[in-house]
């Protein structure tokens, strides 16, 4: 009787062993599955949904934590503010999925371009910005110049219609941004874009 009973408290362990091992891995499953999507969440809570950068929230984030590393030494910081040219004239006479996929193609083209270390992200309608920290002042206006030039190089495919693109950009630089900050940036990489508008567009205007 003793050894049937033990073999049956065995048996019992057994099954018992076996069943903590199955709700261990279902936990595991969903603790790996409740990670993956807050990651997911996070990443479509912070990208554009329209050209797939970063929303207008996440690229001002990555701004601020850009200025607050530059506190603890000098470096350096520009901002690009870039607006496509006449893009009214593309929604009223091609149609607004024509607009869309303008917007999506100038992101990518964009983005071919910019240092692996830059921050871009669409800030709102048409207008696109990157952040390019740890950057010599000289070099600034060379990678606004290749950005212009990827754009304007060959016409955007739309249908069957083929359009002509240009984008204007107005550059800010800092050597110690954390004196400057955020408002102040955009606002004299706005006035620099604004002059570009009103020098013939397609070009490149430093502040």
């Amino acid at each position: 009787m003793l050894g049937i009973a033990l073999i049956v408290g065995l048996c019992v362990l057994a099954v018992f062993a076996v069943m903590l091992l199955r709700r261990f891995r279902e936990t595991q499953r969903l603790h790996a599955a409740l990670i993956a999507s807050a990651t997911e969440l996070e990443r479509v809570a912070n990208t554009d949904a329209l050209t797939g950068v970063a929303n207008r929230g996440a690229i001002a984030a990555q701004f601020k934590q850009l200025l607050a590393q530059s506190q603890s030494g000098a470096h350096a910081l520009a901002v690009l503010l870039i607006d496509i040219d006449h893009f009214k004239k593309v929604n009223d006479h091609h149609g607004h999925l024509a607009g869309d996929a303008v917007l999506r193609d100038a992101a990518q083209r964009m983005c071919t371009v910019l240092p692996e270390s830059a921050r871009f992200g669409r800030w709102g309608g048409e207008e696109f910005i990157a952040i390019l920290p740890d950057i010599e002042p000289a070099e600034v206006s060379a990678i606004a110049e290749r950005v212009r030039a990827v754009v304007a190089a060959t016409p955007f495919h739309v249908d069957d219609a083929e359009l002509s693109i240009s984008i204007s950009i107005g550059v800010a630089t800092a050597p110690r941004p954390e004196r400057r900050g955020i408002d102040r940036l955009i606002a004299t990489a706005d006035a620099a874009l604004y002059r570009a508008k009103h020098a013939g567009r397609n070009r490149v205007e430093v502040g």
